[in-house]
C-alpha cells in the first residue's frame, strides 16, 4: 500500500509546539548525532527547539512552519522565515530563508521530500530568493 503524503502548516498552540519540538529534535539528532558531541547537540536543540523558543518563533509573523505527513504520521518539517540576518549580497532583495528542513530517516524517500519541498517553494513563490541556511553555530566549532 502506497503512503499518502500531505504537508500542512502547523500553528503555535501547545499541541503544535510539542509536535514540532519532538520532530525537530529527532531529525537534528539523526542528522548530526554521529558528528557533534552530545552535549553540544543537546544544547543546540534546547536553544532552538525548546517549547519557549518555538512558541516565540511560531508566533512571529515572519515565520511559518510546515509538517509533512506520511500516512498521517509526522515525517518531517520545514521552517520558513523572512526575518533574521542575511548575507550582504542579498541586501535589497526579498528573501525567504529556510533555516530548517528535516525528514526522519524512517520516512526519507522521494515522495516525502518532494511533498515538503513543493509546499516550501509554493509558500516562497513571491520571493526573489529562497535561501537555505545551515547550522553555523552548531557546525562551526572546534572540538578538543
Amino acid at each position: 500500500m502506497e503512503s499518502t503524503i500531505t504537508t500542512k502548516f502547523i500553528i503555535g498552540d501547545n499541541e503544535g509546539i510539542t509536535l514540532l519540538s519532538s520532530l525537530a529534535a529527532a531529525t537534528i539528532r539523526e542528522k548530526y548525532g554521529n558528528g557533534i558531541p552530545e552535549t553540544q547537540l543537546e544544547n543546540f536543540i534546547l536553544k532552538r527547539f525548546s517549547h519557549a523558543a518555538l512558541a516565540k518563533e511560531m508566533n512571529n509573523l515572519n515565520s511559518q512552519f510546515l509538517i509533512v505527513y506520511s500516512s498521517e504520521e509526522p515525517a518531517g518539517f520545514a521552517w520558513i522565515t523572512s526575518g533574521g540576518e542575511r548575507p550582504a549580497i542579498l541586501k535589497g532583495t526579498t528573501v525567504a530563508r529556510i533555516p530548517e528542513f528535516g525528514i526522519l530517516k524512517k520516512f526519507d524517500n522521494d515522495a516525502v521530500r518532494k511533498g515538503l519541498m513543493d509546499k516550501v517553494l509554493r509558500v516562497c513563490g513571491m520571493q526573489q530568493i529562497v535561501w537555505i541556511g545551515g547550522h553555523d553555530e552548531l557546525l562551526n566549532t572546534t572540538h578538543e
